[in-house]
């Protein structure tokens, strides 16, 4: 047998914590091995309010969730530890469950786990709709002083409306929709000078051709070779998802064919 020492069974001892603290601990390690990827800037300015929480909004897939990682890396390059920030994603399969009762559990873990700057821990709260009484939540988190918390969540279940009775007021709020053309052309490399010249005008007139035919959703905009099958699995998801399951619409073939009838007329004069 080999003597364990007293500091092998503090290292070892989160591994064999079991139920939701252990768990949690497992995501936020994650998280703080994780390298936070190389988002573009978007052109929407944020700010961390102190006793409010930032809550982003928007249609699904327009990149509320790479907004926050964004923002976690913009942090980092003015100064804040990678550990003082903290990403949860409660759509993690792991974090499924969680209860009110869990806050707790919640609150201690993340004083373990991450290490406050300035005295203030940010919290990336990420499908925050799948915590019941996320609002109750929050609000707590705001109410101790020491968290600057920024949430975001499905178009589907988490709209401005929400939004605002679930925070009463305690909140700012920031619109994430699709690229602007301008981020658009961003992401393309396009620099918008020398317009005059016959090419760069050509140029431009087919980047706008290809925006407004296939959008501007930023994974349709990043992989141009699958934008048409994007967009047909984004518009089956929204209708059937936001639209259909959210408003219980029982005949969902009807509308199916009424909203085929508007897309057809789009644009056109009638």
């Amino acid at each position: 047998m080999f003597p364990i020492g007293n500091s092998f069974l503090i290292n070892l001892f989160p591994i064999l914590t079991v139920g939701f603290e252990g768990l949690l601990r497992e995501v936020i390690e994650e998280w703080f091995a994780f390298n936070i990827p190389t988002v573009l800037p978007r052109d929407i300015n944020y700010t961390l309010p102190e006793g409010s929480a930032l809550a982003l909004v928007g249609p699904r897939r327009a990149g509320k969730t790479y907004f926050m990682y964004w923002i976690a890396r913009d942090l980092v390059n003015r100064g804040w530890p990678h550990r003082s920030i903290v990403y949860l994603d409660f759509e993690d399969v792991r974090l499924m469950g969680i209860r009110p009762s869990d806050f707790g559990s919640f609150i201690k873990v993340i004083n373990e786990e991450a290490k406050a700057w300035n005295d203030r821990v940010v919290l990336l709260l990420d499908e925050v709709q799948n915590i019941p009484e996320w609002g109750r939540w929050v609000r707590t988190l705001l109410n101790r002083g020491r968290y600057l918390v920024v949430v975001s969540g499905s178009s589907s279940r988490l709209r401005a409306s929400e939004v605002s009775t679930e925070l009463r007021g305690r909140y700012i709020e920031r619109l994430v929709l699709p690229f602007s053309f301008r981020e658009f052309l961003r992401v393309r490399g396009f620099q918008t000078d020398y317009l005059r010249v016959p090419e760069r005008h050509g140029e431009l007139l087919s980047h706008l051709r290809n925006y407004v035919l296939n959008g501007a959703l930023p994974e349709v905009v990043l992989k141009p070779e699958l934008a048409g099958e994007l967009v047909k699995a984004y518009r089956q998801t929204i209708v059937y998802r936001d639209v259909i399951d959210r408003y219980r619409i029982r005949d969902a073939s009807f509308f199916e064919t009424s909203l085929e009838l508007v897309e057809d007329s789009f644009g056109k004069c009638v």
